[in-house]
């Protein structure tokens, strides 16, 4: 099975890698929006390197301040005002994210993770 991480070949032997992906985000077509990955799937996909360090990159507090944005410009149309309300109440709760990391779950939430490899 070949890597779907990168492009594995232009990587020197021994060398290292950096995977950021992204698992409960709001859609956000720039240019589009295609996948979503578990802290499994970013093992998966990067199998072909050794994992050195696999973590949350992006905590549950975020995915909870983006989600409740989303919806509110569901409900109440994409005006900036409900954009700049809703960032000025929720996101100073982002501080949290630091504590929330370190729960048993908080991987299920998470607005992201990251991988370290090495390739063999």
């Amino acid at each position: 099975m070949g890597c779907s991480c990168g492009d594995y070949r232009c990587l020197r032997p021994s060398g290292f890698v950096l995977i950021e992906v992204p698992f409960l985000q709001h859609y956000h077509p720039s240019p589009q929006d295609f996948y979503r990955f578990t802290i499994e799937g970013i093992k998966q996909l990067c199998a072909d390197f050794s994992p050195l360090e696999v973590g949350i990159a992006v905590g549950p507090m975020v995915t909870v301040v983006e989600m409740v944005e989303s919806f509110s410009l569901l409900l109440l149309g994409e005006r900036n005002i409900v954009k700049g309300f809703v960032r000025l109440v929720l996101y100073p709760l982002r501080v949290l994210d630091p504590l929330l990391v370190k729960l048993p779950l908080a991987h299920s939430v998470a607005n992201g993770f990251y991988l370290i490899g090495q390739k063999p």
